[in-house]
């Protein structure tokens, strides 16, 4: 009887480990998901609500302006723990990982990431950064205009070259706003070790062209067709533009979100220490 209630406890115990490493199923995970779409969606009728209310009042833009980034940054904090509630409590599934590519929009300093990120299991961090490749049609420039032609990721990026990836829209403000610090970077390391890819997405062949020849940009490019323009922001979970990444020389994700001087910061620290 001793034996046989040793072996008991024994298969109790092990069923009680496999129990608490049980992943949620497909279910489970895309109301998670779902959770974080609805947070978002939360946020932006905050977001009308607010400007709406301050377009009523009597003010000038700049105090209406001022008055908007006060209400927000009050507010944001708190769409922003409710992320991370979601974060924590799937960690180590794509529900985790969704919640993490959601709450770049809420932080202002790349910095503020990286405890987040690091509570994300390895396996979904190794997700996160794997280079994914895709196709797409683009309309590339020739003698006598534009024809389309189809490209992939994977012929810019993976072959040996830190590679710093901008995925924009012409009528973005804040994108068309980093391209002078992409410019810097571009003139600054361009060469055997580095390059940079402009991948246009969410908008039109035509403006992007315009807007790319009003804001110099003289590297390469792929200008995808309306129908393909959500292909590049589906396969890597991107919500929101500008998103800035570097890509390693074998394609592994080293960087996303970069902005401003952390661009050039994170890509000195590559380039240079290569």
């Amino acid at each position: 009887m001793k034996s046989r209630a040793i072996i008991l406890a024994a298969a109790v115990t092990a069923f009680a480990a496999v129990s608490c490493n049980v992943q949620p199923g497909a279910e489970e995970i895309q109301a998670q998901k779902d959770k974080v779409d609805a947070l978002n969606r939360s946020f932006q009728m905050r977001l009308r609500d607010v400007q709406d209310s301050l377009m009523a009042i009597d003010n000038s833009m700049d105090e209406k302006r001022e008055a908007f980034s006060r209400i927000i940054e009050a507010e944001a904090p708190v769409f922003k723990e409710q992320l991370l509630d979601i974060l924590k409590k799937n960690r180590r599934n794509e529900a985790g990982l969704y919640a993490y590519c959601n709450l770049e929009n809420f932080v202002a300093d790349e910095s503020e990431l990286e405890e987040p990120y690091a509570m994300l299991s390895k396996s979904v961090r190794d997700s996160y950064e794997s280079f994914k490749d895709f196709t797409v049609r683009c309309m590339v420039p020739t003698e006598e205009g534009t024809e389309e032609q189809t490209l992939s990721l994977s012929d810019f990026v993976g072959k040996g070259k830190y590679i710093l990836v901008d995925f924009w829209a012409s009528w973005c403000g804040p994108c068309c706003a980093e391209i002078p610090n992409i410019a810097a970077v571009y003139d600054k390391y361009a060469g055997e070790d580095f390059d940079v890819l402009s991948i246009a997405v969410w908008d039109t062949p035509d403006e992007t062209f315009d807007a790319a020849d009003s804001h110099g940009v003289i590297w390469n490019q792929m200008v995808i067709v309306p129908e393909d323009r959500s292909v590049p922001t589906d396969v890597y979970g991107i919500k929101g533009i500008p998103q800035i990444m570097l890509f390693g020389p074998d394609g592994r994700i080293v960087a996303r979100g970069l902005r401003g001087e952390n661009i050039e910061k994170t890509i000195a620290k590559y380039v240079q220490g290569k």
